[in-house]
């Protein structure tokens, strides 16, 4: 079962639960997992970005970009994780 990222991203889920990923954020390599998820998620976003920028159908483009909010916030909830 995939939980809900906190902090607005409802419609976005992880391929894993929150507890793991605290238990990897908080293990001994937290920094690095952390650094990895925020780089995967940053170049998620701006893929995402280009993709609206080219132009999108009006149903399209609605759900892009409130995935892209949801990504968004997951990276902005994890930068604030302290680690």
């Amino acid at each position: 079962m995939n939980k809900k990222i906190i902090g607005g991203a409802s419609e976005t889920s992880l391929d894993f639960e929150m507890t793991d990923l605290e238990e990897r954020l908080t293990g001994a390599y937290g920094v690095e997992v952390k650094n990895e998820v925020i780089e995967m998620l940053k170049g998620k976003i701006t893929a995402l970005s280009e993709l609206i920028s080219d132009g999108l159908g009006p149903d399209d483009l609605r759900s892009a970009k409130r995935v892209l909010d949801g990504l968004i916030a997951a990276r902005d909830t994890l930068s604030q994780f302290p680690v």
